[in-house]
């Protein structure tokens, strides 16, 4: 996996920096898994994309019937645009994961990419997580930092807004939950597992067995989420095993709420930090 070997090599005092192109490399390569899994399944629930069903077009709603925008919008709410839309996701998720060391295809596959989920989310608003938020976000930057000229100047810009990204989302987060009245309580987490949507994994009901594992665990998410920054600070080998708990993080959390794609979009970031 290419953000692996991308920490080992950091790890390594006795070898060179990574390079820019492998820190490209590292942070596309999940995202690029995260967006296969997410059109494959998209592409298994096709159904749901009718106009009567949970997942329906809704961009068409509020704009003026008969006009040119409408249309397009009524178009863009189909079924058919739909299952069109997951198709591009997936054409472009797997060109940018054959990418690896070409920054110019990697540019053209991330944009195409931006594109496709951008309008997928403007057909329906809803049925995302964060992950999905920033795998949209990172294929963003990349289009827009490939109109600056210089290339060292645009990779650079393009890695340090990823980090900016990454630190404000995590912090942004725990700051949040600091300010919850459940979260201080020790009880969102529970409240959160009860619910059908996120309760239902194996994972989850092992967890609402225990309650102060329940408690705790809802403590220590914001104040890890809140203390995430101090890893732009900490000798680099301490920040590199606190990625790796941050991903254990994530991994517990898509097992616990049943979530597969929620590793992807995160690790990607953790790449350019």
């Amino acid at each position: 996996v290419p953000w692996s070997s991308f920490l080992s090599r950091c790890c390594n005092d006795q070898l060179n920096p990574p390079t820019k192109q492998e820190a490209l490399d590292a942070t596309f390569a999940p995202i690029a898994i995260g967006q296969i899994l997410a059109s494959v399944e998209n592409l298994c629930v096709a159904k749901l994309y009718e106009s009567d069903q949970l997942l329906r077009g809704t961009s068409a709603r509020d704009a003026k019937p008969q006009t040119l925008k409408h249309r397009l919008l009524t178009i863009l709410d189909t079924q058919f645009a739909a299952r069109a839309l997951s198709l591009s996701t997936l054409g472009a998720a797997v060109s940018l994961l054959l990418s690896r060391g070409r920054r110019r295809p990697q540019i053209v596959a991330a944009t195409a990419l931006a594109i496709s989920t951008a309008l997928s989310e403007h057909r329906t608003p809803y049925g995302r997580d964060g992950a999905d938020q920033m795998t949209s976000v990172i294929t963003q930057y990349r289009a827009i930092s490939a109109f600056i000229p210089n290339r060292n100047r645009s990779d650079d810009v393009f890695l340090r807004a990823v980090n900016v990204q990454a630190g404000l989302s995590y912090f942004v987060s725990g700051l949040s939950k600091a300010f919850g009245p459940s979260w201080v309580r020790g009880e969102a987490l529970g409240e959160i597992l009860q619910t059908q949507v996120y309760g239902g994994s194996s994972a989850a009901q092992a967890l609402k067995k225990s309650a102060w594992l329940m408690k705790g665990a809802t403590w220590v998410t914001p104040i890890w989420e809140l203390t995430f920054p101090l890893i732009y600070v900490i000798p680099a080998r301490w920040g590199v095993s606190g990625l790796s708990v941050d991903k254990i993080f994530h991994m517990g959390v898509a097992a616990n709420m049943e979530l597969p794609r929620f590793v992807w979009g995160f690790t990607g970031s953790h790449a350019a930090v």
